[in-house]
Parts: structure tokens; C-alpha cells; sequence
């Protein structure tokens, strides 16, 4: 079995010199595949109130949709594969549950994972391609190719969903790539500011005809007393 990589934090949370996030339908279907494809995977990316919206709204949003559609005389195909849908939706939300059983008791134990953790995927875990190149390109299209298979074979309607959910993947490894590297040129030009301001402060101190500085006394600081 291949060695797992130690990678940086990945974190979704509000961090110095990050780029800020999208809108948060944006990442929506992302976040129904994230149990199934990274890890680790922080508290609040897992928390299992939003994780139960998300999974009956994959429930019932589809079947009042179609009920609407057929009311005004739309036709359904044979494969629209609701139960497919139905049963991502179980999977995800059990998946979820384990997550977050594992930082409930890891915080017992004195875990130190960040609460907005994403992870990353097993791909980019276990193999040594690029993190962009996994993120961005290959998880998404796998992600896509199966959804386009499903469209096509058993279930329309969770075809779609990984189809949506592949770009949304891919638009989250992109902000997560321009936030990574944000966040390095913030901590390079802090370091770079503060050496000009040491360099600053050396020229004057060395200024000609400053005063020099006062020398300390002998007696007790009345200061440090207090």
C-alpha cells in the first residue's frame, strides 16, 4: 500500500490573506461528496444538522420538482432513478455521522484538528501527482464521468447531482489553490515589511547628532517597583 503524505491544513474558515469564499450554494454539492472522497475532516464540515437538510433536500426537493412537472403535463423518462438519488443522499448523511462521531471522540482524547479541516482526497493522500492537479482536474472529472454514465444508464437524477457536484469540486479546489498561495505571499510580505522596518529603525538610530540613549539609572525603577 502506498505511504500517505503529510500535507498542510487545509482550512475553510476565515484565515489571514485568505481569498474569500464564493457564495455558499457554490460549494453545496461539493459538500455531499466530501465524506465520500477526503479526509480528515474538521467539526464544522461535518455537523450533522446541515448534513440532514442537505440530505432530504436531495430527498424531496427532486420528487416536488417532478410532481410540479407532471402537473403542468410534463412527460418523466423511465430512468430518472430517484431511489439512486435517495440512497446517495443515506449514504452521505451515514457517512457524515461517522465523521463526526470520529472528531466527537477524538476531541475526548485531545484531537488537535482544526474545526474548518476539508482534507484532501484519497488521490491526492496516497500518490504523488501535484495537489492542484488532483484537486482541480482528476477527483472533479471522476467525479463527472460517473455522473455521466448514471445520466445515461439508471438514474437521471443523481447523474446530474455528481455532474453538479464535479464542478463544484472543481471550483473548490480552485479557491482553495489561490487561497493557499494568498496566504504565502501574506507571509512573505509581512516578513519583507518587517525587515524594511528593522532597517528603519537602524538608520535612526545611527542618524548623526541624535541624542544617545539615556543611560540607565542606579537607583530602583519606581515603575518596576509598582
Amino acid at each position: 500500500m502506498a505511504e500517505r503524505r503529510t500535507l498542510p491544513p487545509n482550512l475553510h474558515s476565515h484565515e489571514y490573506g485568505g481569498i474569500p469564499a464564493p457564495p455558499r450554494f457554490v460549494f453545496l454539492p461539493a459538500y455531499t461528496v466530501l465524506p465520500l472522497l477526503r479526509a480528515p475532516l474538521g467539526y464544522d464540515i461535518v455537523r450533522v444538522l446541515p448534513a440532514m437538510r442537505r440530505a432530504l433536500g436531495l430527498i424531496v426537493v427532486p420528487l416536488v420538482i417532478e410532481a410540479i412537472w407532471v402537473g403542468f403535463g410534463g412527460h418523466l423518462p423511465d430512468n430518472m432513478g430517484h431511489t439512486y438519488l435517495a440512497g446517495f443522499a443515506l449514504v452521505y448523511f451515514a457517512a457524515t455521522l461517522v465523521f463526526f462521531g470520529r472528531r466527537w471522540y477524538g476531541q475526548q482524547k485531545g484531537e488537535e484538528l482544526h474545526s474548518g479541516e476539508a482534507g484532501y482526497s484519497w488521490l491526492a493522500r496516497y500518490s504523488t501527482l501535484p495537489v492542484p492537479l488532483c484537486e482541480l482536474l482528476i477527483v472533479p472529472l471522476a467525479v463527472l464521468a460517473i455522473g455521466y454514465a448514471l445520466v445515461h444508464s439508471v438514474s437521471i437524477e443523481l447523474g446530474w447531482w455528481l455532474i453538479v457536484s464535479g464542478f463544484s469540486l472543481c471550483l473548490m479546489g480552485l479557491w482553495e489553490h489561490r487561497r493557499t498561495w494568498s496566504q504565502r505571499r501574506a507571509t512573505v510580505d509581512d516578513l519583507v515589511r518587517a525587515k524594511v522596518f528593522e532597517a528603519r529603525v537602524d538608520r535612526q538610530a545611527a542618524t548623526p547628532g541624535r541624542p544617545p540613549p539615556a543611560a540607565s539609572k542606579d537607583g530602583p525603577d519606581f515603575a518596576d517597583l509598582a
